[in-house]
């Protein structure tokens, strides 16, 4: 049985995420458009705000308070196009000793996703002929560029996980150095119920950084989400530290005089502990079964089908009726850019390649439409009954794939 609550059990670490808590949980996330604001620089020792982030700077360290609460943290435009220039200025200022913490307002969430509404409106009207689709284009690129930025950022960053992390947020923190998951933390990729595809990096992260054969492509796929001990087992984040201690934790990281990756992360370990249910997590009692179903033998999502209906186990029948829930279309460029962010030697060429998939899902003379489907089923009209195009996955052929794959 699918679990629906946010709040995991000590026994019931791992579930599959097309439950309703998690599409109301991306119903509140992406309610709200974002407004406009300006960034105020800020000086060593200084406190400066927007209306969406909050920078504060304390002797080496910089905090970064990602500030939409009522929409979960959701990540604008407006957020990005802040954040995009402070990470401009790490690069161009190697050798200062820098921490980064970065974190989101309100207890609830670090941040659940991009504001995928927003884009969703774009490309109908560019579909329409009303617009030219390239503020949905626009917000692709520069979400993607900061992603790089984060990626290559000389300074390590630390990124605070105490609550809601899904999409648009794993890509603000995954590429940083160091992220901290809590008792509190959620974390899902959900795209393929949307009719999107696990981007901001996902594609080289979850076939590169995840070890356990066949996670990331389970993960990715099925949309499962992870509670915080599953958040760490799966690599996701590096370390597991109680939510009573951040403030202390954030403290001690500020104290840090020359901050580098190497004493920052003996702060971190100083305060993390490993979770004692590791052994209970769904991925780790049926990591065969994981590895025999989406590991590197299977080579199509079909395979991976019929890998789960040879287990016939629960746990597998149950990724099964999650899998007939989503987009057919979605699963299958999914599957085949993970194949290829495995064989990519870097994160720049992974969100290359993603940006060009996104440009197809919302280009306007793209066949399919899942994307509007998804996000109106999930966050517009709330039925959650998307209707897919097409429905089945033997109507999607590899000419359909390879297509998300070429320059629009």
């Amino acid at each position: 049985m699918i679990r629906t609550g946010v709040q995991v059990g000590r026994n019931q670490i791992c579930r599959i995420s097309s439950s309703s808590r998690l599409q109301s949980i991306l119903s509140r996330s992406y309610a709200s458009s974002p407004t406009t604001t300006t960034d105020n620089s800020s000086s060593s020792s200084s406190s400066s705000s927007s209306d969406e982030v909050v920078e504060t700077r304390d002797g080496s360290a910089v905090t970064f308070l990602l500030n939409r609460p009522k929409a979960l943290n959701a990540l604008s435009q407006t957020m990005v196009k802040i954040l995009t220039p402070k990470y401009l200025s790490f690069h161009s200022h190697p050798q200062d000793k820098l921490v980064i913490i970065m974190k989101g307002a309100g207890g609830k969430a670090f941040c659940a996703g991009g504001d995928i509404r927003a884009v969703r409106d774009d490309a109908i009207s560019a579909r329409n002929g009303n617009s030219d689709g390239s503020f949905a284009a626009a917000f692709f690129r520069e979400e993607y560029q900061l992603n790089h930025l984060i990626s290559s950022n000389p300074q390590p960053q630390v990124s605070l996980y105490d609550g809601i992390v899904m999409g648009g947020g794993f890509g603000l923190s995954a590429h940083g150095k160091f992220r901290v998951a809590t008792k509190k933390t959620v974390f899902a990729m959900p795209e393929t119920g949307i009719g999107f595809f696990p981007d901001v990096g996902a594609t080289y992260f979850f076939s590169h950084v995840v070890k356990q054969e066949g996670l990331g492509q389970y993960l990715c796929l099925t949309g499962a989400r992870l509670n915080g001990e599953g958040t760490f087992a799966s690599g996701v984040a590096t370390h597991f530290i109680a939510s009573e201690k951040l403030e202390e934790l954030e403290a001690e990281l500020k104290k840090i005089k020359l901050p580098d990756n190497n004493n920052v992360k003996e702060v971190l370990d100083r305060f993390h502990s490993t979770p004692s249910t590791i052994s209970e997590l769904d991925f780790i009692k049926n990591k065969d079964s994981i590895a025999r179903c989406f590991g590197s033998n299977v080579e199509t999502v079909e395979d991976v089908l019929a890998a789960l209906k040879k287990e016939n186990t629960p746990f597998c029948n149950e990724i099964l009726t999650t899998l007939s829930s989503k987009s057919p279309t979605s699963l299958k460029i999914t599957f085949e850019s993970l194949k290829r962010g495995a064989m990519s030697g870097n994160i720049k060429e992974c969100l290359t390649a993603e940006y060009r998939m996104a440009k197809w899902v919302i280009d306007p003379n793209c066949s399919t439409a899942d994307f509007a489907e998804g996000v109106r089923a999930a966050i517009i009209d709330k039925d959650r009954n998307p209707k897919w195009n097409p429905a089945e996955l033997k109507q999607v052929t590899e000419k359909d794939v390879a297509r998300f794959f070429q320059t629009p």
